[in-house]
């Protein structure tokens, strides 16, 4: 299968056989442990899972490869370009940058024998890479890639979950296609198997076949199943491999610069991806050059395609035993990351700073046996031959815990218990730094001396106010200061006015609607102040026109009364004592309300109890002009407030 459709090779291949993975799942009878994080928080792991991770991959042509192509060198660099090109454009979306940062060819014949077998292969390259490669390369994985036809279907192998370790971070690939993507897929898979994944079953895939899938179909697998992605959630979870947390420099990767893979490489100015999924401003995705006027794009010390200021932090500290980053206001990069002087005190004493973490007792029993695990006491150790007998005795082999979860919380790890004690296998060793003895540490199973407290103090007395003395013995500012000599506060970063200018104005504009507000009570009351005075249903009338004209008999600061109509035959005797008129409503305002002439006939008045006959309304005798009644005597007058 080719970038643009099918060839006729895997017509070849599907005739030959199909091609497998020679993992085993349940033929794995050893685990092999990685460096796991244990001072990490659940948050930290979070952030990590989604932040950006890489691999440093070493890859070995033997000397088989060199024969197949002829002794011609250039051949073999482009194609492995090609295989490790596909490889990134597969775990991209794993937010995972696999950089090739060394290559060699076996021109001069193999370091050992490569043999059919797979499993002997992949054993022997796991051991020379130990003893021999790391010490003259530092890297996170290799991978050996030949032209030998190993036994059976199979086309590689590597171990699980064993990235970032030193004995076992390796895979063994078969270049069994013309087609170096086909390859690629292949290698994908067996570096799959050392993040954590297993083969895929029973698993939700969106093409016919995944990455992880046991056989290679005949169709190249672009994509990782569902299964995959949580097996790489779960390792990275678990594990914490800390080499994923380094960023190479472009310096150190060897393959031709691919403008669109996310990574920056020499020749590039910036990289931010394909054409279509640059979202980067400053950069210029065709050409991954930087846009005109700016100064530079993806960098830690880079806003808004400025250079940060010096002072400002680009790396924040991880820990008590790490140190925050400061940019130095000359370059976008941020510089390396460095930790506190090994030896320093930390977890109240507990431990001691080794490599930028806090390694202590309590925190490996937590995180093998969950919370409320801690350190056994010597009756564990002193017993361990008897009860646990694959185990080793010392503080720093074996690591003897009491009290937590009945089985360790992370799967696949060999254990045994007995009594409060409980005791992992022999590979899992106690954590190198961890405090042992009288100012001593772990390191391979053996309690060593280290640089005091007194010397990492002593260190940091000779640095200026505002810093302290870092893992080079070098001083390095504190947060907030600038660099070099730390004595300048770091000057605010321009993101800050705008965050400051939009507060204001959040402000400003709650204030004005609290204004507004205020204003529209205070209009509501006036109006309801100056409207009708009578609120009870019973006297409510209906809207009246506006007032007559001023009278000068009834001048406006007294109340007006209408006038006594005349005597009429036909009313009604009043009998003695006093009328009873209906109860005077509730003055509803500081100023009587002035009767005003209806513009109809008023309605019906409503009924009351009565205890004595009351006099009814007198007739009027003119239809145009309303007749009103009696003016009511003063003892019964409405005492109004002026």
């Amino acid at each position: 299968m080719s970038e643009t459709g099918a060839h006729a090779v895997y017509q070849y291949q599907a005739q030959e056989g199909p091609k497998t993975c020679g993992v085993d799942d349940t033929s794995m009878n050893e685990t092999i442990m990685t460096k796991i994080d244990f001072s990490s928080s659940s948050q930290e792991k979070q952030a990590f899972l989604q932040s950006r991770k890489y691999i440093e991959l070493y890859i070995v042509a033997d000397n088989s490869m060199y024969n197949r192509f002829n002794r011609r060198e250039d051949e073999i660099r482009q194609r492995i370009f090609g295989v490790v090109n596909f490889v990134n454009q597969v775990y991209k979306p794993l937010k995972l940058f696999v950089a090739l940062t060394g290559l060699e060819i076996w021109s001069n014949g193999n370091q050992f024998e490569v043999v059919t077998s797979a499993n002997t292969n992949l054993n022997r390259f796991s051991e020379w890479r130990e003893k021999v490669l790391l010490r003259r390369k530092p890297h996170d994985n290799a991978q050996l890639l030949t032209n030998i036809d190993f036994d059976g279907s199979t086309v590689g192998l590597a171990w699980i979950g064993t990235l970032c370790s030193n004995t076992h971070s390796s895979g063994v690939v078969q270049d069994h296609s013309p087609d170096y993507i086909a390859v690629g897929a292949t290698l994908a898979h067996e570096m799959g198997h050392n993040l954590g994944m297993n083969h895929d079953e029973n698993c939700r895939c969106e093409a016919s076949s995944c990455i992880m899938a046991p056989i290679l179909s005949h169709i190249t697998p672009r994509t990782f199943s569902s299964c995959s992605h949580q097996d790489y959630q779960n390792f990275i979870l678990e594990r914490m491999p800390l080499c994923m947390r380094d960023k190479p420099s472009k310096e150190e990767i060897v393959s031709t610069p691919v403008c669109g893979n996310k990574f920056r490489e020499k020749g590039e100015d910036c990289d931010c991806g394909s054409v279509e999924e640059c979202t980067d401003k400053c950069c210029d995705a065709a050409t991954c050059k930087l846009k005109e006027g700016a100064q530079c794009s993806e960098e830690e010390c880079c806003s808004d395609c400025r250079i940060k200021p010096a002072g400002s932090m680009c790396r924040s500290s991880r820990g008590e035993c790490d140190l925050s980053e400061m940019c130095d206001g000359r370059s976008a990069t941020c510089p390396s990351d460095r930790f506190r002087m090994d030896g320093s005190p930390c977890s109240n004493g507990e431990g001691y700073c080794y490599k930028g973490k806090c390694p202590t007792f309590r925190s490996q029993c937590e995180a093998y046996w969950g919370a409320g695990s801690v350190l056994a006491d010597n009756y564990c150790y002193q017993s361990n031959r008897r009860n646990c007998p694959q185990t080793r005795y010392g503080q720093c082999t074996t690591l003897y815990c009491s009290g937590g979860r009945s089985s360790p919380v992370i799967n696949g790890v060999g254990y045994c218990t007995w009594g409060e004690c409980k005791a992992l296998g022999s590979e899992v060793l106690v954590e190198s730094g961890t405090k042992c003895a009288d100012e001593g540490i772990c390191e391979n199973g053996r309690c060593t001396k280290t640089p005091t407290s007194n010397q990492a103090a002593g260190c940091s007395s000779k640095c200026p106010e505002h810093s302290v003395c870092n893992d080079e013995q070098k001083c390095q500012c504190d947060e907030g200061w600038a660099p070099p000599n730390c004595d300048t506060r770091a000057e605010v970063e321009s993101n800050s006015s705008y965050i400051v200018l939009v507060v204001v104005i959040i402000i400003v504009v709650l204030m004005v609607v609290a204004v507004a507000f205020v204003l529209l009570k205070w209009r509501k009351r006036r109006l309801s102040r100056g409207g009708k005075g009578v609120t009870n249903p019973t006297f409510n009338i209906q809207k009246q026109p506006p007032q007559q004209p001023y009278n000068p008999q009834y001048p406006p600061g007294r109340p007006m009364y209408p006038p006594q109509p005349p005597a009429q035959s036909h009313n009604p005797q009043q009998p003695p004592g006093r009328p009873m008129y209906p109860p005077q409503p509730p003055a509803q305002s500081h100023k009587p309300q002035a009767f005003q002439h209806p513009a109809a006939a008023p309605p019906p008045r409503p009924l009351y109890p009565q205890v004595r006959p009351q006099f009814q309304q007198p007739t009027a005798t003119h239809p145009q002009r309303p007749m009103y009644p009696p003016v009511p005597p003063q003892a019964i007058k409405p005492n109004y407030r002026r």
